[in-house]
């Protein structure tokens, strides 16, 4: 499992008295200063191997670092949700292009407003983005957030239905919370489902919070889509999870958030070693047979 880099949920709590301005912070999405993305890998709780990764976006300020709760909401006020997107899908670009060197093919999603991806451009512009780069549809996810409500939930469906068309993957996140989540889950064109952090938290002390999760598992599993689990924090709620048969989970406990550096070394060392382990698995099996010709 990669090493956490020392980003945990409490490495923000003195960092959310740090003032910024407007104008600072519109400077840095102009200009990507003190902006960067880093992963949040995504395991199989089966295997241990990492499946995807979620692109979190952090911000460092006159040598500090702004918790996101504190300056996405500002940016959304001041209309810049578009252009932070558009600086993640650029990072989340090169990131998958880079794993392409290595063979190695990893999903990795990127969180969006449903006002950002109400857009009517937004099919094709992500799009053209993918025949620029050459990437295949399928590693990119695009993940609605429950931060804001649509403008038009309609017009939000025929949006996510055009990038459903085009193989890319459309993630729910935080299901469970929030008023319009079940409306969304059966109005929306989702893939995939995330359980809110609060319910997986809370599961091994509140029958309700368990019976939560468990539903959302067979819910996800009767509409077809891939359940992942959020804010794992130990290993009793990761084996609750695979006991309930949840098959994918991230959080703090799994792994913190990555450096792209360290993702794609991670992912490079590991391919190394499962090619290391074919070759010899192949080796034998291509020897015993000589060694026992009567067999």
């Amino acid at each position: 499992m990669p090493h956490p880099l020392p980003d945990t949920p409490s490495s923000f709590a003195a960092t959310r008295a740090t003032d910024f301005t407007e104008a600072a912070l519109r400077s840095a999405l102009l200009t990507g200063e003190g902006l960067r993305v880093v992963v949040q890998p995504q395991f199989n709780l089966g295997t241990g191997k990492i499946v995807g990764a979620e692109a979190l976006v952090r911000w460092r300020y006159q040598g500090r670092d702004v918790a996101p709760d504190r300056f996405l909401p500002t940016l959304a006020r001041l209309g810049l949700e578009r252009e932070l997107f558009e600086f993640v899908l650029d990072q989340v670009q090169d990131l998958l292009l880079t794993l392409t060197l290595f063979d190695i093919r990893c999903a990795v999603s990127v969180n969006a407003s449903a006002a950002v991806l109400s857009s009517a451009d937004m099919p094709h512009c992500l799009e053209a983005r993918l025949r620029t780069t050459g990437l295949p549809a399928h590693l990119l996810k695009i993940e609605v957030t429950e931060d804001s409500a649509a403008p038009d939930l309609g017009a939000l469906g025929v949006q996510l239905s055009g990038l459903r068309e085009r193989g890319i993957g459309i993630s729910m996140d935080d299901f469970g919370v929030g008023r319009s989540s079940m409306k969304r889950l059966v109005t929306l064109p989702f893939s995939e489902l995330k359980i809110d952090r609060m319910f997986v938290q809370e599961m091994a002390n509140c029958p309700a919070s368990s019976a939560v999760v468990q539903t959302s598992l067979s819910l996800g599993a009767k509409l077809g889509m891939q359940v992942v689990a959020e804010g794992v924090e130990t290993g009793e709620q990761a084996i609750l999870l695979r006991d309930m048969g949840c098959s994918r989970a991230q959080g703090f406990g799994l792994s913190a958030p990555l450096e792209i550096g360290v993702f794609i070394g991670y992912l490079a060392r590991n391919l190394k070693h499962e090619m290391a382990d074919r070759i010899s698995a192949m080796a034998m099996h291509k020897t015993v047979p000589c060694a026992s010709p009567g067999l």
